[in-house]
């Protein structure tokens, strides 16, 4: 059996991306035996996911919220919490709401790259992106040899709104796409992709 619990999850960051949506999102938690993460709202436990990040809706407006985030294991022991206090931003007007939906049917206005297009196996690519919330936090979400995604990876944007990411490839040959979501709005990027040969 295993008694020892997770670790607690780390880099706990919140955002209200409306007057009714907080996103929240974490970094990982090492355990032998890790199930998930539970989430509580003031003191109640509200989901769990097994992912790193989470939307709570439904809330209300200029309202300060208080959450936790545990990670659990497969006999039942959980983490030490971590914990993140948000506010949801003031309700906006009908028109200005409307207008705002237009915009979210619109291109993106932050921009993702590659250093390369085309990398050989055991290269290192960077890939970056601009014009993202100041001082935020993006889920890098990159494709799995054989169709899918891998659980996003969050990284942090410098005083400009710019990130920037390198590894070294060693997946098979072939084209990978990936994307970026701000957590601070929601919104997500158009896909970028390169070529492992």
């Amino acid at each position: 059996a295993d008694n020892a619990a997770p670790t607690v999850p780390s880099n706990l960051v919140g955002s209200a991306s409306s007057s009714s949506q907080i996103n929240l999102s974490w970094g990982a938690s090492s355990d032998l035996n890790l199930a998930g993460y539970r989430i509580y709202r003031d003191g109640s436990a509200i989901s769990t996911t097994s992912g790193l990040t989470f939307s709570n809706t439904g809330l209300s407006q200029s309202n300060t919220y208080n959450y936790w985030v545990t990670a659990y294991d497969s006999y039942g022991n959980e983490s030490n919490r971590a914990t993140v206090s948000v506010r949801t931003n003031a309700s906006s007007s009908s028109s200005s709401s409307s207008s705002s939906k237009k915009k979210k049917k619109s291109s993106s206005k932050y921009k993702i790259s590659n250093s390369i297009s085309s990398v050989p196996w055991g290269g290192v690519i960077t890939q970056s992106g601009k014009k993202f919330t100041k001082n935020g936090s993006v889920a890098l979400y990159f494709s799995k040899p054989g169709g899918g995604y891998y659980s996003p990876k969050i990284v942090r944007t410098d005083a400009k709104g710019n990130f920037s990411l390198s590894a070294r490839i060693y997946k098979p040959r072939g084209t990978y796409k990936w994307y970026a979501v701000n957590l601070a709005t929601g919104k997500k990027t158009g896909t970028k992709s390169y070529k492992v040969r």
